[in-house]
């Protein structure tokens, strides 16, 4: 089984069970050894093993934003930015670099 996306649910196979990830949970998405780490808000963070390019076509969500070479975010997440450091802040006080 892939990874895919039904209605707001993406759906994670893994090795021993298949998770079920509300997109509007998660945080932001970072490139992870190969793979995608998906932040949720709930706090906690899920593996997909597919790439980050591959992640991000499947959410297909407006709603997320390219904030570097390796990292996504979800636009709802957003707190703050601290220009003259150039790191986003998330509500859940995730400290992320803009660089694009």
């Amino acid at each position: 089984m892939k990874l895919k996306k039904y209605n707001d649910l993406l759906i994670l196979p893994n090795l021993n069970k298949t998770e079920f990830v509300p997109v509007s949970q998660i945080v932001f998405c970072e490139r992870y050894k190969g793979a995608t780490k998906l932040h949720l808000a709930m706090p906690s963070s899920i593996i997909a093993k597919d790439s980050l390019t591959e992640v991000m076509q499947i959410i297909d969500d407006n709603s997320f934003f390219e904030i570097n070479e390796s990292q996504f975010l979800n636009k709802a997440y957003l707190k703050s930015f601290n220009e003259s450091e150039r790191l986003l802040i998330t509500s859940l006080q995730h400290k992320l670099i803009f660089s694009k």
